[in-house]
């Protein structure tokens, strides 16, 4: 994959063409000749089940480095459609920060099961990334325990913002399973409405 200007111009319909019909070798080779920008592009117009196809032919990071400059939106469906193992190397190799964007955008039932699968921090840290109303959604979907290792993975300040977004009773459901000490100094970083109601809920659910 090429960092600067092929030497020569390719039309875009005729590469789509050829990737949609071509063999994906030769589909492969077509992209090879083109920026990581020109080849995201062209594969965001391209039916997410060829683009699987293509990006398992390719080293993991190029298929990232393509992953990571398509819009997100695109590559939300895109990944949607990957084996799930394929799904979680890119997102592994990508910049964090592209990952968690992208991660944030497709749907919790497709993306916590790639959660789990990525090693603990590093689910944690894309969480801590991800935009907060996101990245509570999808803790609020994972089981209990795995919720709370992966606050505990993440930095305080940013795990206490992403307790926010979850309803008090599921935050409290899954600080059950953290030290009181962790769970206090959290309470103590969310803004005072948020813990005082987390704190009251912490009541109900630790008492049962």
């Amino acid at each position: 994959m090429q960092v600067h200007p092929p030497r020569y111009d390719v039309g875009v319909t005729q590469v789509s063409n050829a990737i949609l019909a071509g063999t994906v070798d030769d589909a492969v080779a077509r992209l090879g000749d083109l920026t990581v920008s020109a080849a995201a592009e062209i594969l965001g117009d391209v039916p997410p089940a060829r683009v699987a196809v293509l990006l398992a032919a390719m080293p993991p990071e190029i298929g990232a480095d393509v992953l990571a400059s398509m819009a997100a939106d695109r590559v939300a469906v895109r990944l949607s459609a990957l084996a799930p193992a394929m799904a979680v190397a890119l997102l592994l190799t990508m910049p964090i920060r592209a990952a968690a964007d992208r991660l944030g955008l497709i749907p919790v039932r497709v993306g916590n099961p790639l959660l789990r699968a990525m090693p603990p921090q590093a689910a944690a840290d894309r969480l801590a990334t991800m935009a907060q109303n996101a990245a509570g959604l999808r803790l609020a979907g994972l089981p209990p325990q795995v919720a709370a290792g992966l606050v505990a993975a993440m930095p305080p300040p940013a795990a206490a913002v992403r307790l926010t977004m979850m309803l008090p009773m599921t935050a409290a459901t899954m600080l059950r399973n953290l030290p009181w000490p962790v769970v206090a100094d959290l309470l103590m970083l969310m803004p005072p409405a948020s813990g005082a109601e987390v704190y009251a809920a912490i009541h109900q659910v630790w008492q049962r």
